[in-house]
């Protein structure tokens, strides 16, 4: 085409047609093409989309499992452990993440006292596996146990002697009865004893009911001295004689803090009158000149503690019928095997969906094998 003289290059309408008609396939081709990729794109609830979450989830939970450094819960379904200090204030950090083990509840974290926030919802399976390695070691242990209240000591007669002679010493203000007695049923690992109770045969004085007194332990002055030391141990049992017979039975006294640590075996029950004048009561005291020789022996006393009776060549020939009870600790070390657990891995299962190809399982190996308590 020529216009003023010159030549200018155009299209022909049948290059325009051509020309429109490829465009129009290239647009169909480009408009499938977005069709289909968007039908790629998966939608949340798809079991892709599932898999997806639960795979970022177990990823996050190995993540900061890799660098825990201790544990204090480790359940099919929770786990609480500690990782180094993250914020600068000297304390290590606490995470725990925990499903309750019902299918739809979610998956939770906790981080330090912050609140509990969710990490996927919809939780169908969440499960914690532990790999630990462990080691058996013998070490000495030290084992303490305490028995029951049991008899300690007791006199309540000689053997082939059926009828000793039976009196009854007076206590008041000024005489005072005393046994001394072995605790010989304990054992030489004893650390600990405690006096319980006693018994002691007693009744009114010739002064009726009125006499007050009290019933004490003491140690002996020791080195083969049966006599008992000034102080007694604990606080002494209170008696009156409103509460005895006027015929000779058993009185009982408890003792609440008569504790001896690292005990003897040699004790004394002391009886001490504590108001009145005369006979107001009486202990009963046995009697024969062919007593055997044993371990209890009787003193009294009738100035307050400044002398004791009897002379120390008939002491075998008298005894106060007695009983003690108490309990007591004895420790001994004993060789035992104790088993230590490190923990090496955590497998993490999880699945979001109802569909079990989303599960997602795998397995974090801990670096710092931080000990725990079992397997």
């Amino acid at each position: 085409m020529r216009i003023n003289g010159s030549r200018q290059d155009a299209f022909t309408l049948v290059e325009v047609t051509m020309s429109m008609a490829v465009a129009t396939v290239l647009m169909g081709g480009l408009a499938s093409g977005l069709v289909i990729a968007s039908r790629a794109i998966p939608d949340s609830q798809s079991a892709l989309s599932k898999t997806v979450v639960a795979y970022h989830s177990a990823q996050q939970i190995a993540g900061e499992l890799y660098c825990a450094t201790s544990f204090t819960e480790r359940t099919p379904t929770a786990i609480t452990f500690t990782v180094a200090d993250r914020d600068n204030n000297l304390s290590p950090e606490t995470i725990r993440y925990a499903w309750s083990g019902t299918p739809g509840d979610p998956l939770t974290r906790k981080y330090n006292t912050d609140p509990v926030v969710t990490v996927v919802q919809d939780v169908q399976e969440f499960d914690l596996s532990y790999v630990t390695r462990s080691a058996t070691t013998t070490v000495d242990t030290v084992v303490t146990s305490v028995t029951e209240e049991a008899l300690l000591a007791s006199f309540e007669g000689w053997p082939g002697i059926p009828t000793p002679t039976v009196t009854g010493v007076p206590v008041n203000i000024d005489s005072w009865t005393a046994e001394f007695l072995l605790a010989s049923s304990l054992p030489a690992n004893t650390t600990h004893l405690a006096i319980t109770r006693v018994q002691l045969r007693m009744m009114q004085g010739t002064r009726g009911a009125a006499g007050v007194f009290s019933v004490g332990i003491h140690r002996a002055k020791g080195g083969g001295n049966p006599v008992p030391a000034p102080s007694g141990l604990g606080t002494p049992a209170a008696g009156t004689g409103l509460f005895l017979t006027t015929s000779y039975g058993w009185a009982q006294f408890n003792f609440f803090d008569v504790s001896i640590q690292n005990p003897t075996k040699d004790y004394v029950i002391v009886v001490k009158g504590t108001s009145g004048a005369g006979s107001d009561v009486l202990v009963e005291r046995y009697y024969d000149k062919s007593a055997p020789k044993d371990d209890p022996i009787a003193l009294w006393t009738t100035d307050g503690g400044a002398k004791w009776a009897p002379r120390p060549n008939t002491r075998d020939d008298y005894d106060f019928p007695f009983r003690v009870y108490g309990t007591y600790e004895t420790t001994e070390t004993v060789p035992q095997e104790v088993t230590s657990y490190w923990l090496q891995s955590v497998g993490i299962t999880l699945r979001t969906s109802s569909d079990t190809s989303t599960r997602v399982s795998t397995s974090i190996e801990v670096l710092n094998q931080p000990e725990v308590t079992g397997p």
